[in-house]
């Protein structure tokens, strides 16, 4: 899931983790045309408009990953969020992963992450 406060929503999405000077691709996806404040989409079967530029990603358990949604321009981006394999299995039911400015990982359900993404004293858009 990625959430945005900016007007501008991303026009795609990216899943890459460290290794060389700019870090190695793992999957890049390209977003339908967005409205609101959030999306969603799965990674390995992405659908609803989402379209994944090559082949499906194949995450490692041992290995931190980190994703990010951006616009064509290089105008604007989605702050980054890391995770692991391991991470994503523990999620609950009904809830996202987020992380503080801190990077601790936090769960909330996406009605919480709605109200947050529209709290400027939480979310700040800069």
């Amino acid at each position: 899931m990625l959430a945005w406060c900016g007007p501008t929503p991303p026009d795609g999405a990216t899943i890459y983790h460290d290794g060389g000077t700019d870090g190695i691709e793992e999957a890049s996806y390209d977003a339908p045309r967005l409205t609101g404040r959030s999306t969603s989409f799965r990674v390995d079967d992405p659908a609803g408009g989402w379209k994944l530029q090559g082949k499906p990603p194949r995450l490692q358990k041992n290995i931190t990953y980190s994703v990010y949604g951006w616009t064509r321009d290089n105008g604007y981006s989605v702050a980054s969020a890391e995770f692991r394999l391991s991470t994503a299995a523990r999620i609950k039911p009904g809830k996202v992963l987020l992380q503080d400015e801190n990077e601790h990982d936090m769960q909330v359900t996406r009605r919480q992450l709605h109200r947050m993404t529209h709290d400027r004293t939480w979310v700040s858009c800069g």
